[in-house]
């Protein structure tokens, strides 16, 4: 079974619960209807989690990213590779640079990031990822050089690099 059937048969699970909830509040069974309810929004929760897990399992670990050989965080023999990694490096963003004519410097997540602390030195950072619809749904399609950035007080902010080597 992959992901996305589990995906499916625990949302058809939870919502089937969560109607047989709904029938018993509606009868007298009302006794009942917190315990369909509590097992809809357990079911609901493994679902989320299983996305959680489809999105990290999308993104290429050490092993697959290409800047093998040149990456201060790649692993050494018998170490775990790093999955869902801020850094990783894959064709897309050759293919951006193709579509847009343009050639730049290869800048890193970490020099995206560090230019944005020295930007903004009294931002209080709670994590950082890539700017792609997979860490930021609302993304039609991944942004070159940039990164978005989680603060402590819950905001998103999308950065976009400004220097250029």
């Amino acid at each position: 079974m992959t992901v996305d059937e589990l995906i499916k048969y625990c949302e058809e699970i939870a919502e089937r619960n969560k109607g047989i909830a709904e029938f018993c509040k509606d009868t007298k069974c009302t006794t009942y209807k917190d315990g369909w309810e509590e097992i809809a929004a357990r079911y609901f929760q493994i679902a989320d989690w299983l996305k959680v897990l489809k999105d990290i399992q999308s993104t290429g670990c050490c092993n697959e990213c290409k800047s093998k050989g040149v990456c201060k965080y790649e692993p050494e023999a018998g170490q775990v590779v790093r999955y869902n990694c801020p850094f990783y490096i894959d064709d897309i963003w050759k293919d951006i640079e193709k579509q847009n004519g343009e050639r730049r410097h290869k800048m890193t997540y970490g020099d995206i990031y560090y230019e944005f602390c020295k930007k903004f030195p009294n931002a209080e950072v709670s994590d950082f990822r890539p700017a792609m619809p997979q860490y930021f749904p609302h993304l039609v399609k991944p942004i070159p050089y940039a990164i978005i950035v989680w603060l402590k007080d819950g905001s998103k902010v999308v950065y976009i690099a400004e220097s250029e080597e």
